[in-house]
């Protein structure tokens, strides 16, 4: 008999917040730089967040290896997989997701009009004045823009060397985050969430809080038992199109192309964390040399073969694991 167990888990800010990314710094002129959060942690540092409040809960626990994407299936010790993160609103328990990049915002109706499915490569009612309305979320009944969730928070910061000196141009504009209090004059409280499922039941009764992201900022940390939507199975018979509602690694574009009518979407650029080993004694954390060209949260996919489709989004298995390359059928 199977003990796998699925939590949910919300991290709820204490302050602002930086999570970092390959775009987080930008060169702005002589000498000057510009760092932005990134408005979601990376999944594989939501893994790392997670296996050490285990070790914290127990310095015992099997959390197994980090992220390695040459590795299928991965092992995490008792962690079996993650869900893409969210936003969660505890007021009320409702959960906010990715929308297609299939809508357009009407002036004259002030409304969010879906765009219908393309005919002969051309959308139907698309203005191009108006554009497509990206990184737009549903908790499905409201939509509202990923931007309204966050208050910018600019600080100046300086980058130091090992020895933890200032560097002479090492001068930069940093751009952090809030959660923000209220969304259309309503009370909000806003928590990062996701779903991690585990082998066996877990403890996490040691673990109040944890640290997320470059600033090592701090957030509170709460684990429930709950049954995860993402699981849930999907019937493609029927479909039309699919929404991605994570960022997801496709190891052949050209084959997506081929089994696709029309692709709607973004790339964003993802590396991940290794360790790298100095000497017997030292071990730091390392972006991965290799950059991956990620499709981005809210592309829409209207497929020929919904079946090859979704073959080619669940074969990156440690990727699909950790929490991207998930989807919505429509």
């Amino acid at each position: 008999m199977s003990n796998e167990t699925t939590y949910l888990i919300q991290l709820r800010p204490r302050g602002r917040f930086f999570f970092g990314g390959d775009r987080a710094f930008t060169a702005t002129g002589e000498a000057v730089y510009s760092a932005e959060s990134l408005y979601f942690p990376q999944q594989t540092a939501l893994l790392g967040m997670l296996r050490y409040a285990m070790i914290r809960q127990n310095q015992k626990a099997a959390i197994g290896q980090g992220f390695d994407h040459s590795v299928e299936p991965q092992d995490w010790g008792e962690i079996l997989k993650l869900s893409p993160v969210f936003l969660i609103d505890t007021l009320t328990q409702t959960q906010w997701l990715p929308l297609g990049m299939n809508f357009q915002h009407d002036p004259k109706s002030k409304q969010v009009v879906e765009l219908q499915l393309p005919v002969d490569k051309r959308i139907e009612n698309y203005n191009p004045k108006n554009g497509f309305l990206k990184n737009q979320w549903t908790n499905g009944t409201d939509v509202c823009s990923v931007q309204n969730f966050f208050n910018d928070i600019e600080t100046v910061g300086n980058k130091k060397d090992r020895q933890g000196k200032s560097q002479i141009e090492g001068f930069f504009k940093q751009k952090a985050y809030r959660l923000v209090r209220s969304l259309d004059d309503k009370p909000v409280d806003l928590s990062f969430g996701f779903y991690a499922t585990f082998k066996q039941p877990q403890a996490f009764d040691k673990v109040s809080s944890v640290v997320l992201g470059i600033d090592q900022s701090v957030f509170g940390f709460l684990a429930k038992i709950e049954a995860s939507p993402f699981a849930q199975s999907q019937t493609p018979s029927e479909a039309k199109k699919l929404v991605l509602i994570s960022d997801a690694y496709i190891t052949d574009y050209a084959a997506l192309q081929t089994h696709c009518d029309f692709i709607l979407g973004d790339c964003v650029p993802f590396r991940y964390m290794t360790p790298v080993k100095n000497n017997d004694y030292f071990t730091e954390k390392r972006r991965s040399p290799k950059q991956f060209n990620l499709l981005a949260r809210g592309t829409v996919l209207f497929p020929k073969d919904i079946n090859e489709v979704i073959n080619l989004l669940q074969s990156p298995t440690a990727f699909r694991q950790v929490g991207y390359n998930h989807f919505k059928i429509l």
